[in-house]
Formats: C-alpha cells, sequence, structure tokens
C-alpha cells in the first residue's frame, strides 16, 4: 500500500502526517490529466474522532490545490482494517486514498502480522475527575487499591492508548481493564459519563475536556510538557521511560499509484500544510507542526519504527483476554 502524504509533528511528541508513498507506479496517459473528477478518502474510523478530524481538515482545503473536489468517508471496523483494505484494493489512478495512524502501519505489523499484511499524538493519559485523582502516581495507587476494578478505553485492540496503558500495568504491576470502543469520540463519551475511568488521546483533542472540567489530565508521552498543557508533567519528567514516544497519521493510496497522480497529491497537501491560515486555524491551536518528506524517508520511517515497536508489543500481546 502508497503512503502518499506528509508528515505532522506535535511540539514535543509526534502527531504526524506524512507525505510520501511507499510503492510507486509508472502512470499511463490517463493519469497525466489528473485529476478530472472527485477524489475520495476514507477514513477508516467513525466520524468525530482524531483521524477523522485531521482528515477532513486537509479534504476541505485540497481543491483549491488539486483543482477537483476532494471528499471523505468514513468506512469504519476491525480497528481501521475495513476501511484500510477497500482502499489498498482500489484502483491505483489517485482516486481513492485514505488516511491511517501509527497504529495500522508500525504497530499492527507486530500485532497482527496476518491482518497488517491485508493492507500492508503528543497524547495525555487522563482519567474522570470522579475518581479524585490528580497525577498518575494517584491512578497507580489506585489501581493497586482495587485491582481489576478500574478501566481504562482505547481505539481498539492494538491502538496507542492500550499500548500505553498495557506498558504501564506491565511496569507498575497493576491491573486495569481495558474496554475497546469505535474511536476516540466515543472513547471521550463514556469516560465524560463516567463509565469509562481513564483513557488517552492526543493533547488538541483533550484540551476542550481538560478546560471543561470533564477530565483530569495526569501526564503527556514523551520527554517534554505540551505548550497547550504546560502544567502536566511528562511521563519521562516522571520517570517513566516509555517505548511509546510519539505518534502520526498518514494518507495513503493503493499500491502502484500513478506517478503523475502521485505528484499532484504531494504537491496538493503540501500546499495545504504550508498555508499560513492553516497553520494559524488548525494545527497550532492543537500542537501540530507539519514536516515534509519524501517517499523514501517515510519508508524508513516505517521501517525502523515497526522495528521499535516490536518489543514493546509484548505486553499488549499477554493482555489479550477476549
Amino acid at each position: 500500500m502508497a503512503n502518499v502524504m506528509t508528515n505532522m509533528r506535535t511540539l514535543a511528541t509526534v502527531l504526524a502526517v506524512f507525505l510520501t508513498a511507499l510503492a510507486i507506479g509508472i502512470g499511463g496517459s490517463a493519469a497525466e490529466t489528473y485529476p478530472s473528477r472527485i477524489v475520495k478518502v476514507i477514513v477508516p474510523f467513525p466520524a468525530g474522532g482524531v483521524l477523522d478530524a485531521i482528515t477532513r481538515s486537509l479534504t476541505e482545503r485540497m481543491p483549491d490545490k488539486i483543482g477537483q473536489p476532494v471528499i471523505a468517508e468514513n468506512r469504519g471496523g476491525a480497528g481501521g482494517t475495513v476501511g484500510l483494505e477497500a482502499c489498498s484494493k482500489s484502483a491505483p489512478d489517485g482516486y481513492t486514498l485514505c488516511t491511517a495512524t501509527i497504529e495500522q502501519t508500525s504497530i499492527r505489523a507486530s500485532t497482527e502480522p496476518d491482518q497488517f499484511a491485508r493492507y500492508k499524538d503528543l497524547m495525555p493519559l487522563f482519567v474522570n475527575p470522579a475518581l479524585g485523582i490528580h497525577d498518575l502516581d494517584g491512578l497507580i495507587r489506585l489501581a493497586r487499591e482495587r485491582p481489576g476494578k478500574l478501566n481504562y478505553g482505547s481505539f481498539g485492540w492494538g491502538s496507542a492508548p492500550q499500548v500505553v496503558y498495557e506498558w504501564l500495568k506491565a511496569e507498575k504491576g497493576i491491573d486495569i481493564f481495558h474496554v475497546p470502543l469505535k474511536g476516540a469520540g466515543d472513547m471521550m463519551t463514556e469516560i465524560v459519563s463516567g463509565r469509562i475511568d481513564a483513557g488517552f488521546v492526543t493533547v488538541g483533542f483533550a484540551k476542550p475536556y481538560v478546560n471543561a472540567g470533564k477530565i483530569t489530565p495526569l501526564a503527556v508521552v514523551g520527554r517534554a510538557r505540551s505548550a497547550l498543557l504546560p502544567a502536566v508533567p511528562s511521563l519521562a519528567e516522571l520517570g517513566f521511560d516509555c517505548p511509546y514516544h510519539d505518534g502520526w497519521f498518514a494518507l495513503m493510496g493503493p499500491p502502484g499509484i500513478h506517478k503523475p497522480a502521485l505528484d499532484k497529491i504531494v504537491a496538493a497537501v503540501r500546499g495545504v500544510l504550508g498555508d499560513a491560515d492553516y497553520k494559524q486555524k488548525f494545527l497550532d491551536p492543537l500542537g501540530y507542526v507539519p514536516i515534509g518528506n519524501s517517499p523514501q524517508a517515510f519508508a524508513a520511517t516505517l521501517k525502523d519504527e515497526t522495528a521499535r515497536f516490536a518489543p514493546l508489543m509484548k505486553f499488549v500481546q499477554s493482555s489479550r483476554r477476549y
């Protein structure tokens, strides 16, 4: 499956949109007139989540750069596999693309190799205020006092929230039950309602809930604090060396995507990411920083991160109970 976007990193840890391709085909004459009709971008998760918001922020601005409408289509299911598999099987003409996360492209390679083969964010940990705790040590103490009674939400098995919480459980010898949900929006709804105790999501997505007092932030993943939540310590500051330092999002396309189409998509997305208005209204408020790279650079990144996550997955593999 070819990746065809740029990388968007957070200020301290990484939330990225990569503009790149793993496989570039040789385009025919039809591709040279690209695009001549609507371009569709599949979002492999339900509407209202982090990936959905990022995808739509791009598709809304791409028509001005590419000269044709660009629409987002939510197609959730199986932790993102349904949408990504549909994308991977589409024609390599540049008219069907999709967005993906680090989970599908790096983590899933270790946790679900068979599933991954079918389609080849500075983030804060937080809790419901009803728990009455205000720091990560408080969550750890409470989990020890109530073994197996607390729970945490995720976007599904093998997602970043599960990876981090299972690592924390193994690191501190605590037992917190995993509740897989469909996406970030569902997870926040369940936490605010009190049905889920803890969670983990991008800092920009969490900040409005923090400001409203609906969730209590405990720590941000990575080595440094977030400028968006300056009072919240980083895991490194608290003495934790979590292997999960960052996340990113990617726009992708089917393998062998025609080079003329790919080049135009790359130029369009780079144009959006470099737009001052987009930076001011979307990137900066959510703590995203765009980093443009080449197809080759992103391919190398995927290879390195897949290898980095492999040891971490033992915590996740050992936690699977359903």
